[in-house]
């Protein structure tokens, strides 16, 4: 019963303490002590310390200055700053300032010995095979790569059921089953991901779906018009604009074009960072008018 009508009337206690009520007159006011035996606290409380001297054991027991992990706290209590007396009083675990004075007199009860930067050896050691590491192969590209400006002299791609003119410094990247193709400069194309350039495929659905299914892989992707109709090798198309972000950092535009065809959707997706977006738009346009489907 106790415990029951505490957890009803403690959210009116916070309430109250806000709009400036005592905080401490309500707490008695509903039967709760809180002194240095206060059952809510001295377990928590307790438990904290013992794990605090059980650990300052296993350091010195295994070589490790134990007056580290005071210093350790030291970093926390910097990082977070030192809380107030009520805020400490009600708190069920100590602040790190009194754990700092905790650990250090119970270091002072320890038994002397020497002890060196490090005894083990260990942090050397694994500093020297961390230093040595070589960074991983990168796949297709990294974020960090210079983007070549795309060529104005244009080669031509020929698919088993399409065909289009791309500018002729952009690599192809073709899939095992040859249809669907990533085109784009070196730096580009990414290991994970598609920063700058043209992708073409077929899609089983209609072109909400095909939006549906990019978002779902990309959830910062989000529409920014309206679908336009088009026309795309001499077929009647949609084209979609999206934005999501890049890669490189910032903004990326997203440019869907997707048309019906017996194979199923067809369609490219031109892709580029917002801030080179406009500059690259007239090679977007060329390469999309090249495209013919047999």
């Amino acid at each position: 019963m106790f415990f029951s009508r505490l957890l009803v009337e403690l959210p009116a206690l916070l309430a109250g303490a806000v709009t400036g009520d005592s905080l401490m007159g309500q707490l008695a006011q509903i039967g709760i002590g809180f002194g240095a035996n206060s059952a809510l606290l001295k377990f928590s409380r307790s438990d904290e310390a013992q794990a605090d001297y059980n650990g300052a054991e296993i350091m010195a027991d295994a070589g490790y200055n134990p007056i580290e992990l005071a210093r350790f706290f030291e970093k926390l209590e910097a990082k977070t700053g030192r809380g107030g007396s009520l805020e400490q009083f009600l708190s069920d675990h100590p602040n790190p300032g009194n754990r700092i004075d905790a650990i250090s007199d119970e270091i002072r009860q320890m038994p002397r010995r020497s002890y060196t930067d490090d005894e083990t050896g260990q942090f050397v050691h694994i500093r020297e095979v961390v230093r040595h590491l070589q960074a991983p192969p990168k796949a297709m590209g990294s974020a960090d790569a210079p983007i070549e400006p795309p060529s104005r002299e244009f080669t031509s791609l020929e698919v088993r059921s399409y065909s289009l003119r791309y500018p002729d410094n952009w690599q192809v990247h073709r899939s095992d089953h040859g249809v669907a193709v990533t085109i784009g400069p070196r730096g580009g194309v990414l290991s994970d991901a598609v920063g700058y350039g043209i992708e073409a495929d077929y899609f089983t659905g209609d072109s909400s779906a095909l939006i549906r299914h990019f978002q779902q892989s990309n959830p910062d992707m989000r529409v920014t018009r309206e679908p336009r109709n088009i026309e795309v090798g001499g077929h009647s198309g949609l084209l979609n604009t999206l934005q999501s972000r890049s890669p490189y950092g910032g903004e990326e535009v997203d440019v869907v074009v997707s048309v019906e065809r017996p194979e199923g959707l067809f369609y490219l997706v031109f892709i580029a960072p917002k801030s080179e977006f406009e500059r690259v738009q007239p090679v977007f346009e060329d390469v999309l008018r090249s495209v013919r489907f047999r």
